[in-house]
């Protein structure tokens, strides 16, 4: 269509929908032509892979089962004529080839979406490529947890939640073998370049156990801005290393019995020595090392991991001669993945632990002030998980939250009980801004929210995700 012809902005997206819709007829034709060049080459013992008789003949070291478990082997060498004609290198083809015998045998459902155009056939064999390892239950798991959202949304952060939830709750014994084998390659290394490149830089690598490295890296984020306000300029990242500094010449002070402070918080003339030279190598004045130490004192563990679990895998079973056991349950940390019930006791065993208290979901208590109550945002996040402006899927933990209806002060003439759950959704600072600047507008629906913008543009978005309306 010549330039000239699209005069409107509704005629660009007009033009911008039919071209999505005829690309996705296409990349679903090349699928199902690499699925049926697979069904026409069988493997057979002839062909040289695995037969219905289980015999592997030598022409290659092991069969050419492209798919996951449950797909067909397909004949040696099958890949190498179709990318020769499709103007691919093998691996691309073996990779096509793959995906349409997963989506085939493995993700019948998203198969559906994608040959109704609803999910782009490039969204799909990316979910093909990520589930390939699971079993065959495992896959069609993930295919049925797919099919709840209404949108088609299928991107790398959904699908890898719920791959890792499949693996974890399917075979528990291999995640706590990886538990373990992760946990052995735990250490810390410093590594210097090569002479002619030194520049006073070296670099740390650590790797361990999640809680502890997120507390070690929030006292060092916490010193860093202790010491931006007491007038240190440098970047953040500099002051971290000197945060570091302090901490180890701190530590340093402890294990040689010169504590920073008695139990009274005051320091004797020792620690005072120590503390003064501590400040020295630190830069820093020794009244401002003071107060940082004191943060250090009372800094704690203040880390906060929001894990979710059956209360019935906490419980501890008798065996039969009189023993205790657990199942190799798993429980889903927010933000993070799945992790096993004995990985968790071991945390919960040396961390400050809080047991949140469990929501009733159908609560609909109102409050007259703007900013909510502690529970009833956490009952806005759970409800909506993501920022509901459509297709964002940003944590709503990280989310603004927004009243839908705009909240009136009450010395300005507003109502009572304007701040509830119903008035209430998550909205990233972004989408927030959109939003404020009337560019995008939005209102609570029964089954969701209804969003419009631009151009007559119109989304729902629910908990299992967007579509235009």
């Amino acid at each position: 269509m010549p330039d000239d012809v699209l005069d409107t902005p509704n005629e660009v997206l007009a033009l911008a929908r039919t071209n999505e819709t005829e690309i996705r007829q296409r990349e679903l034709l090349r699928l199902r032509l690499a699925y049926h060049w697979a069904i026409l080459h069988p493997a057979t013992t002839q062909t040289g892979t695995q037969g219905p008789d289980g015999a592997i003949l030598t022409l290659l070291e092991k069969p050419d089962s492209l798919g996951g478990d449950g797909t067909p082997a397909v004949a040696a060498f099958t890949h190498e004529t179709l990318a020769a004609a499709l103007d691919l290198t093998p691996a691309a083809a073996a990779g096509l080839i793959g995906d349409a015998l997963d989506l085939h045998h493995r993700l019948p459902i998203l198969l559906k979406r994608v040959e109704a155009l609803q999910v782009p056939t490039w969204q799909a064999r990316r979910v093909a490529v990520q589930t390939r390892h699971l079993p065959l239950d495992g896959a069609r798991w993930v295919d049925t947890q797919l099919a709840t959202r209404t949108d088609g949304a299928i991107g790398p952060l959904i699908t890898d939640r719920l791959v890792a939830h499949a693996a974890a709750n399917l075979d528990p014994q291999t995640t706590q073998s990886e538990e373990e084998q992760a946990q052995a390659s735990w250490g810390l290394e410093v590594s210097h370049p090569a002479p002619t490149d030194y520049t006073g830089t070296s670099h740390l690598t650590i790797s361990g156990d999640t809680p502890t490295l997120k507390d070690f890296h929030t006292l060092v984020a916490t010193l860093a801005h202790h010491l931006h306000q007491s007038g240190d300029t440098s970047p953040l990242g500099v002051r971290k290393i000197t945060a570091i500094r302090i901490i180890t010449h701190l530590a340093a002070g402890v294990l040689t019995g010169h504590r920073p402070h008695d139990q009274a918080g005051q320091a004797d003339l020792a620690t005072m020595a120590t503390m003064a030279t501590v400040a020295t190598l630190a830069g820093l004045h020794p009244e401002d090392l003071e107060r940082l130490s004191k943060a250090v004192t009372r800094h704690g563990s203040k880390i906060k991991l929001i894990v979710h679990l059956d209360s019935d895998d906490l419980e501890i079973a008798t065996t039969p001669d009189g023993g205790t056991e657990t199942a190799l349950a798993t429980g889903r940390i927010e933000r993070l993945g799945a992790a096993t019930i004995a990985r968790l006791r071991a945390w919960v065993g040396h961390t400050a632990v809080q047991i949140l208290p469990v929501l009733n979901m159908a609560r609909r208590d109102a409050v007259d002030s703007h900013d909510p109550p502690t529970w009833m945002r956490e009952l806005v996040i759970l409800r909506d998980q993501t920022c509901i402006f459509p297709r964002c899927s940003i944590d709503a933990r990280t989310c603004d939250l927004d009243h839908p209806v705009p909240y009136k002060p009450l010395e300005e003439g507003g109502p009572p009980g304007q701040t509830h759950p119903e008035n209430l959704a998550p909205l990233c600072r972004r989408h927030h801004r959109a939003k404020t600047a009337g560019t995008w507008r939005y209102h609570a629906m029964p089954e969701g929210y209804h969003a419009h913008g631009p151009h007559n543009t119109h989304y729902l978005r629910t908990p299992r995700g967007s579509k235009r309306i």
